[in-house]
């Protein structure tokens, strides 16, 4: 990171000057007593006495640009960024222009922010050429820039490879749905067909039931009535063997009767 560091005042001042130069004074304290606590890693302090340093000029590009490293130091790239963007407006010299754009570009660095890290370190070599610093950066952000680029590109191949099994996967499961609902399809034809052929069997015999259920059964003789016909038929065969006895007995005669 670059710095500007606050020049001391020198002891030849001259009087007439003094109450004109007194906030010039103050501004200059704070920004040197900002400065000790910077390099001492006290950077909130630092960012304190930077700040009362603008109270005093907020014009002071010293105090600005400092402030940026402050808040550089602690992390909050956001402040920094915003801080140095201000800063490099308000520069008044090319060599104040291109540090602003460095630490600029090292800002966007941290945050991985590659194109904007490297559009501010090209506009601090447009101010100063020169800076080998600079031009270590923007080849280093240039070749996390081709790097991130490569890796978003495989990272989009990857998505689409896994999107495409993805699809795949899905397509495989929707044909086994579909193979299984057509075999939970046949299986409940299947049983509607069982379940029609028991029905229909059930129906049956119970028609064959009641069919002969309505069949007039022959009605039970008591014992009395058997008895009589038991009688009855004894008689009846009684008789029949009288008659042919009968019948007998007259046959026999009659052959007698011829015996000439």
């Amino acid at each position: 990171m670059k710095r500007f560091l606050a020049n001391s005042i020198g002891a030849t001042v001259l009087l007439l000057l003094a109450a004109t130069n007194l906030f010039a004074q103050q501004e200059k304290a704070h920004i040197r007593k900002g400065n000790k606590q910077y390099e001492a890693g006290n950077y909130v302090d630092a960012e304190n006495s930077y700040q009362q340093a603008l109270d005093e000029k907020a014009a002071s590009f010293e105090g600005s640009f400092n402030l940026g490293d402050a808040a550089y130091k602690q992390e909050n790239y956001d402040d920094a960024i915003n801080q140095f963007d201000l800063v490099s407006k308000q520069a008044g010299t090319k060599e104040q222009i291109g540090a602003s754009y460095h630490n600029l570009g090292n800002s966007y660095l941290q945050k991985k922010e590659y194109e904007k890290s490297i559009e501010a370190y090209k506009q601090a070599l447009r101010n100063n050429p020169s800076d080998i610093d600079t031009k270590y950066n923007l080849a280093y952000a240039q070749k996390q820039l081709q790097r991130q680029q490569e890796q978003q590109k495989q990272e989009n191949k990857d998505k689409k490879e896994d999107k495409k099994e993805e699809d795949e996967k899905k397509d495989e499961q929707e044909k086994k749905d579909d193979q299984q609902k057509e075999q939970d399809k046949e299986k409940k034809e299947d049983k509607q067909k069982e379940d029609k052929k028991k029905d229909d069997q059930s129906k049956q015999d119970e028609n064959k039931d009641q069919q002969q259920q309505q069949k007039p059964r022959p009605q039970q003789l008591s014992k009395e009535e058997a008895r009589k016909i038991l009688e009855a038929l004894k008689e009846k065969e009684m008789n029949v063997q009288d008659k042919l006895q009968k019948k007998k007995l007259k046959s026999t005669k009659m052959k007698s009767d011829k015996d000439w």
